[in-house]
């Protein structure tokens, strides 16, 4: 669905996440309140993945 939440989401930081997973789930945020997220040197392996929207725009899916 379409996020709606104005919970501010920020400062996020995620380094050296690495893994297997039996599913991958959607990441759904509102791309008005999240900021200054850093994901680095992230592996997971999965397979069913899921999908992410309104991530801020320095963050791959």
């Amino acid at each position: 669905g379409t996020p709606t939440s104005l919970v501010e989401i920020t400062n996020i930081t995620i380094d050296g996440l690495t893994g297997t997973a039996g599913n991958l789930y959607d990441i759904v945020a509102n791309p008005d309140v999240v900021s200054d997220w850093t994901f680095t040197n992230i592996v997971v392996n999965s397979t069913i993945i899921g999908k992410c929207s309104g991530e801020p725009s320095n963050v791959k899916c």
